[in-house]
């Protein structure tokens, strides 16, 4: 997906991704069935495939490497603070009161509604790079490709033979492995995906009540 995402543009494909996304999201207020359910999951997989790693890639035609790695925690950091207010207004969305939807429908409809209003706008407001950057005045965009010219000038990619690409990754492992930054940015990745949820998924399974008939549950992979 990132290979597909540098063959067509970033702009294009990052655009297109959050659009398909939001559609699909939008179409999970209509699901009927469990295999509405398995199909919409699959492709909403599939839409978001390689978003990340093409963002990072689209950051890097347009900044340097001196201030790349801040713009990349800044974006990551931006999924643990949609996380904390995502509940927050879901919560707010189900307690809509509609006699044609339910809450779990508004959810889907209004988050997937403007996640598909930012991707159209991404295609106008994105530039393709940092040349056609239409928030930059002439004299700014000439001093940005400069800048990024002398960035690249250094890290051209060789040729190395079999051997010397071995030596290479040795290096790279010892210097992640001497770098306790690193070491504790893995562990804490590891620990937020894997070992923190687990509490809240046990404590769920005893506290979750059946849903009277009357009001259906949302889907719970959902």
């Amino acid at each position: 997906m990132v290979l597909l995402g540098r063959r067509l543009g970033p702009r294009i494909w990052l655009a297109g991704s959050l659009i398909a996304w939001g559609a699909l999201s939008m179409g999970h207020a209509g699901i009927s069935s469990s295999s509405h359910l398995v199909a919409l999951r699959l492709l909403l997989g599939a839409a978001e495939a390689g978003f990340t790693q093409t963002s990072f890639y689209y950051m890097s035609l347009m900044y340097p490497k001196f201030s790349l790695g801040l713009r990349m925690g800044l974006f990551s950091g931006m999924y643990s603070v949609a996380g904390a207010f995502a509940g927050l207004i879901a919560y707010g969305l189900m307690k809509v009161e509609s006699d044609k939807l339910h809450g779990w429908q508004i959810v889907f409809l209004v988050e997937g509604g403007f996640t598909l209003f930012i991707g159209a706008l991404g295609f106008f407001v994105l530039p393709s790079d940092i040349s056609t950057a239409w928030f930059l005045n002439e004299k700014e965009r000439a001093h940005a490709v400069a800048r990024m010219s002398r960035d690249l000038a250094g890290g051209q990619e060789i040729e190395l033979d079999g051997q010397s690409r071995w030596t290479e990754l040795k290096k790279d492992l010892w210097d992640v492995v001497r770098d306790w930054k690193k070491l504790l940015s893995i562990v804490c990745n590891i620990f937020a995906v894997v070992v923190c949820p687990l509490p809240l998924w046990n404590l769920e399974s005893f506290t979750n009540k059946p849903h009277s008939p009357s009001r259906p549950s949302p889907p719970s992979s959902l």
